[in-house]
């Protein structure tokens, strides 16, 4: 099985690999753990009567792409766990050669960022918020609640963030029927933007009702950014 990530693969840490064969069996397995840099490690694990080899763990100092295969006369399962929760993060189904494989990035930095928006906005038709808002088809609105069209509804909320950085928001969200040609697809498309408003600059202001209050009179001192 593989697991497609165009970021990262897993994260820096410590994590688990074991495998098992079908209940009842006995089964040698060899084990190929490639990393990023061209290194590998090989390590030779017993299933006996189907339960799980000893474990085989690993280190990541980095994210990092991952390529896991196997050996085996027999049919088995593999599975890949974080060492801390021991959250299962991949599996490979029941077969001869089972493999694990977590994409690398193709690119990183600044150069991934290119290739990102390179790719998804190859005309800079959404590189400025203006242009952004443009190009999905936002209009003006200062009062909160929902606008529709034959074709689209947008709509428009300011609230306190409670739970995450405190601010006070304004978010718009708008839907077009009929596609984009622009991003190849014929399904309803969404698109979102949101104003953050901060009154207080210090970590006990930063829940301060009064983030709220900015946001509701669109005070322009306090908008720290639209994302």
């Amino acid at each position: 099985m593989i697991f497609p990530n165009p970021q990262a693969g897993p994260p820096a840490g410590g994590y688990v690999i074991t495998a098992s064969c079908i209940p009842g069996c006995t089964a040698s397995i060899d084990i190929t753990v490639t990393y990023d840099d061209g290194t590998a490690e090989i390590f030779s694990r017993t299933s006996t009567g189907g339960a799980n080899t000893s474990p085989i763990t690993i280190e990541l100092s980095a994210a990092a792409g991952l390529n896991i295969t196997s050996a085996s006369t027999s049919t088995f399962y593999m599975q890949i766990r974080d060492a801390k929760d021991v959250t299962r993060i991949g599996w490979a189904t029941t077969a001869v050669s089972p493999k694990i494989i977590f994409r690398t990035p193709i690119a990183t930095g600044t150069t991934f960022a290119t290739s990102y928006y390179s790719e998804i906005d190859s005309a800079n038709e959404r590189d400025t918020l203006d242009k952004f808002r443009t190009k999905n088809g936002f209009v003006a609105q200062t009062a909160t609640g929902c606008v529709t069209t034959a074709t689209a509804v947008q709509c428009h909320v300011v609230f306190h963030d409670t739970r995450d950085l405190g601010y006070g928001r304004r978010m718009f969200a708008r839907q077009d029927a009929g596609g984009d040609a622009t991003l190849n697809t014929t399904d309803d498309t969404f698109a979102f933007y949101v104003e953050n408003y901060q009154v207080g600059t210090s970590r006990e202001q930063s829940y301060d009702i009064a983030n709220l209050g900015a946001a509701i009179a669109q005070n322009a001192i306090y908008n720290v950014g639209t994302k």
